[in-house]
């Protein structure tokens, strides 16, 4: 079930940024982007740790803990939504760049969160989203060491 969600969050990634990109709307970025690519190698220290604290973490607050509080007063569908719209808002305090960009962050923050709420809920096992998360923000951190070393041209 790992794999399969880590498909669907990368293939939901494709589908609303190609949307965003059709009506020519940019996402602003994250401060630990431009933090990192002063120091390149702070992504590779980023890769493990999305494992061991980040994925885990964050899962362990937003889907064990709110999401699993959410559930006991509203639908599982609702919980998830509320659980994902916290998630996507705290994210708001890392961003860089014009409002615009900021919801248009946010906005793909909160379709991947529902993935990974979803991902929860079908199989009662915060060790699914916390994996698949883990694995997410490691793909996209390999990719800016890639990106800041120059061996992906920008």
């Amino acid at each position: 079930m790992v794999i399969v969600g880590f498909g669907a969050i990368f293939g939901v990634l494709q589908v609303i940024s190609r949307i965003f990109a059709r009506f020519g709307l940019q996402s602003a970025q994250n401060s630990v982007v431009d933090i990192a690519g002063q120091n390149p190698t702070i992504f590779l220290l980023l890769v493990p740790l999305s494992f061991i604290l980040i994925g885990p973490g964050e899962e362990l607050l937003y889907r064990g803990l709110i999401q699993g509080i959410l559930r006991k007063s509203f639908s599982p569908v609702r919980a998830i939504i509320l659980a994902s719209l916290l998630f996507a808002a705290i994210h708001i305090f890392s961003l860089q760049g014009q409002l615009q960009g900021k919801l248009v962050y946010l906005s793909v923050v909160f379709a991947l969160a529902l993935v990974l709420g979803s991902l929860y809920e079908y199989t009662d096992n915060l060790a699914v989203p916390a994996l698949v998360h883990g694995a997410y923000n490691a793909t996209l951190f390999g990719f800016q060491y890639l990106i800041a070393t120059g061996m992906i041209p920008r």
